[in-house]
């Protein structure tokens, strides 16, 4: 039984969704893993929070639906990506150029999906921004030490 870091990549649509707009790695597998992954999460936090006091102090949704706050966050998360791929298009911004922005837009994006079902307030959103900020590297390079991301010293530019 293949790793589930490779069973991502058995699943059909590694085909770009709009590469003269969003670029060649913005495909459709990617949303899928996102969605599928993000609903993981969303259920095992879930369960945390039935059964821990402690998670439910840090819950951004309570007793929503975690299939839909799973879905609502991994799309929202590759809407935000997608949507800062379009603008460093539209400004020229070669493809793999280093960006500041690279955490913020997932979460700009998963917060405005996830917003049409859970009101966000400050300590929400700082939330968020404080856990994108701490998971972001982490997560990343464990995706480009399993081959699943193109971002790492040796990328290939389009």
């Amino acid at each position: 039984m293949a790793p589930p870091w490779k069973v991502v990549r058995l699943f059909p649509g590694g085909i770009p969704i709009a590469p003269a707009v969003l670029g060649a790695h913005k495909t459709y597998r990617g949303v899928v893993a996102a969605i599928v992954v993000a609903t993981v999460i969303t259920n095992v936090q879930s369960l945390l929070y039935d059964s821990f006091e402690f998670f439910r102090t840090f819950s951004l949704y309570g007793n929503h639906n975690p299939f839909l706050m799973g879905f609502l966050f991994g799309f929202g998360a590759m809407a935000g990506d997608a949507a800062e791929s379009l603008i460093m298009r539209r400004l020229n911004v070669a493809p793999g150029t280093p960006r500041r922005s690279d955490t913020f837009d997932y979460l700009l994006g998963a917060a405005a999906c996830v917003a049409f079902v859970v009101p966000l307030g400050v300590r929400e959103v700082m939330f968020m921004v404080a856990g994108g900020l701490f998971l972001h590297a982490p997560i990343k390079q464990f995706f480009i030490h399993r081959g699943m991301s193109q971002d790492g010293p040796d990328k290939k530019t389009q």
